[in-house]
């Protein structure tokens, strides 16, 4: 009857050892996690330039995403393909497309003869760790001739 006691007592140690081995292992997990973050928040503070480049893809390629026109999507694509990216400190370039990588914002604008058009929107950290970019707006103006008001028109070309 001792042995039986003996050797449970030997079994019971060695559970004992094993579950501080795996309480230490899952300390360490824990603690590499909280210092590193995890879920959303994880990764790096800021976009980099190319983080830039392919959320600003993928925003075109997505339904959601809009051209008013003047911005085609196959042109912005290809674009943000091949356009070298010229940097300066946070501020990025990429063809036409305007980036603070560390305000996490960008924005293009299109200018023609009669009109201009701009698009601004913000980069967002998700939870797969890839940043996305999302359009928060866009406006469209035209610099010709402005139409004259109804009541400056005169006497003479009043409607009846």
């Amino acid at each position: 009857m001792t042995a039986n006691w003996r050797t449970a007592g030997i079994q019971a140690v060695s559970m004992s050892q094993e579950l501080v081995r795996l309480s230490t292992q899952a300390f360490l997990i824990l603690s590499l996690l909280s210092s590193q973050g995890c879920g959303e928040g994880a990764g790096p503070k800021n976009p980099r330039a190319e983080d830039a480049r392919s959320a600003l893809i993928e925003l075109i390629q997505s339904s959601e995403f809009k051209d008013a026109g003047f911005i085609s999507n196959e042109e912005s694509i290809k674009e943000l393909k091949i356009a070298p990216i010229s940097a300066e400190g946070t501020h990025v370039k990429i063809g036409r497309w305007y980036c603070d990588l560390s305000g996490k914002t960008f924005v293009i604008q299109r200018n023609t003869r009669i009109s201009s058009f701009e698009l601004h929107g913000r980069f967002v950290l998700g939870r797969n760790g890839r940043w996305k970019a999302v359009e928060e707006g866009s406006s469209i103006g035209c610099s010709g001739p402005q139409p004259v008001p109804h009541d400056e028109l005169g006497p003479m070309l009043t409607p009846p």
